[in-house]
């Protein structure tokens, strides 16, 4: 058969203009792909223990961001619960103090800048006890004040870090600590799937992920490197006992109680905008 050599060119050049354009289609898409994908994997970093879980692969990061973490702060009693798992880490320099002034510092500022009610439980008798076997300690502690304080919606376990060097750096022009929040997955060492520990269960561990997630991201827009990432650990810590459960190390050893003071303010707007509080009229 004769093939028409002026049909066979104007083939030809339809197929390149067509892959041509499907090309230039995927180029142009990828980078919003993947800053996409970056976004949501810059938000969760894995400890160096245990098993290493992409929490981006298993969950849904995006519903993680957007569920609604407001509180009722009308309810008669405190909102509220600051505690400290290891209440005997303090902070370097002259000035000594520990994670407990850091504590009363954020019950301040929330309390006098937004409409909430705060319940500040420093344990200090345990200041001298063991790390080991402190979150079983703590675990009948903190259901007592639950079942005492049922309009409690809100617990954030306050620590220090332990590190080589200071996290301190610039912000606000104040030296200022850095804030890690940690997250636990729960996980079976065996299995690998978030949640899979039969030892341990956590009915809340979306909801905690949520809220540290939201804790990064919002923390990204008004004070950026305030908080680098979320660490997750394959342990759960207490954070099994709210859904609205935070585990926060402000600083390190190597910071001062100052620095780590420093942070608290703008760790204190961040929370407010995610817990959606409401400013005092001053």
């Amino acid at each position: 058969m004769k093939i028409n050599r002026r049909v066979l060119i104007a083939a030809s050049l339809i197929a390149i203009i067509s892959i041509s354009s499907v090309a230039y289609a995927s180029v142009s898409n990828a980078p919003e792909v993947s800053k996409k994908v970056d976004k949501n994997m810059s938000i969760f970093r894995n400890f160096d223990v245990g098993i290493k879980v992409k929490v981006e692969e298993q969950l849904n990061v995006s519903k993680l961001l957007e569920k609604d973490l407001s509180i009722q702060t009308t309810t008669k009693g405190p909102q509220i619960l600051i505690i400290h798992t290891h209440p005997q880490e303090e902070y370097a320099g002259d000035k000594k103090g520990s994670v407990l002034d850091v504590g009363d510092e954020l019950e301040r500022v929330l309390e006098e800048n937004y409409k909430v009610s705060v319940l500040h439980y420093k344990d200090e008798k345990n200041t001298q006890a063991s790390v080991v076997g402190a979150y079983e300690r703590m675990e009948p502690i903190i259901e007592d004040i639950l079942k005492e304080n049922p309009s409690i919606q809100v617990i954030i376990d306050l620590h220090r870090d332990g590190a080589v060097e200071p996290s301190a750096t610039l912000m606000n022009g104040k030296s200022t600590a850095k804030i890690n929040v940690v997250s636990g997955l729960n996980i079976d060492q065996n299995i690998g799937t978030i949640g899979s520990s039969k030892t341990y269960s956590n009915p809340y561990i979306e909801d905690n992920l949520s809220f540290s997630a939201q804790m990064k991201c919002k923390s990204d827009e008004l004070t950026p490197n305030l908080i680098p990432y979320v660490l997750v650990k394959p342990y759960r810590y207490n954070l099994h006992l709210a859904p609205k459960s935070l585990l926060v190390d402000i600083g390190n050893n190597n910071d001062t109680l100052e620095e780590a003071i420093n942070a608290i303010q703008p760790f204190t707007e961040v929370l407010a905008e995610v817990l959606n509080l409401e400013k005092v009229t001053k």
